[in-house]
């Protein structure tokens, strides 16, 4: 904490006093801090040594028969900024100017595409006809009791009861698979797009998670 940090947050423990002694008590720690500046303090070693702003208030506000009150998270109304949260948001601001370089989205998007075609891509395609088949397959045996019936009608003996009750079986396997091909188109669509948003934030920049 400097010397201006420190006199800011003793300003704003002393509101409960009136002004005129608020600047004397300013005045008296700014004197403080130009005596100890010409021994070759540091403003950060001397702050250290006077002790926290708000403890000397608390005790300036107790010598004038006032009682401190505890201040809430808004009491600084904008004039204090903490110091820790600084580097935070210069960090931000470097990693954020690191992604969004395009020299380096170049590379990442060289080298994702190049990942897709070999190792994503031709695995994609394979599921991708397997799940149509499954559908496919599923919706023909989902019609396959109309084949039946018509047999029925057509000449009714034992091998046609026979044909059409196979034909109710395959019709039950093909509702079974339809059943299974709508939850993992579902579930596949889902990874396609969290893959999408991946890719888009590998390549653009920003927080992976």
């Amino acid at each position: 904490m400097n010397k201006e940090h420190f006199l800011i947050e003793l300003k704003l423990n002393l509101t409960d006093l009136p002004p005129e002694k608020v600047s004397a008590i300013l005045a008296e720690y700014e004197e403080k801090f130009a005596a100890e500046l010409t021994d070759g303090k540091s403003e950060e070693q001397i702050a250290n040594e006077l002790g926290h702003p708000k403890q000397l208030a608390a005790e300036r506000l107790i010598q004038f028969g006032i009682k401190p009150k505890p201040k809430e998270a808004s009491y600084s109304q904008g004039d204090w900024v903490e110091l820790d949260s600084e580097p935070e948001v210069l960090n931000d601001e470097i990693e954020a100017q690191q992604s969004y370089s395009p020299f380096v989205q170049f590379i990442k998007a060289v080298f994702i595409i190049g990942f897709n075609l070999f190792f994503v891509l031709t695995p994609m395609i394979v599921l991708l006809f397997c799940l149509l088949g499954a559908w496919i397959t599923g919706i023909a045996f989902s019609f396959a009791p109309i084949f039946g019936i018509f047999a029925l009608l057509g000449t009714y003996s034992v091998a046609t009861v026979f044909q059409t009750f196979m034909t109710i079986l395959i019709c039950g396997i093909g509702l079974v698979m339809l059943a299974v091909c709508y939850s993992f188109t579902r579930v596949l669509t889902k990874l396609f797009r969290r893959y999408l948003v991946w890719m888009r934030r590998a390549i653009v920049g920003g927080r992976l998670a």
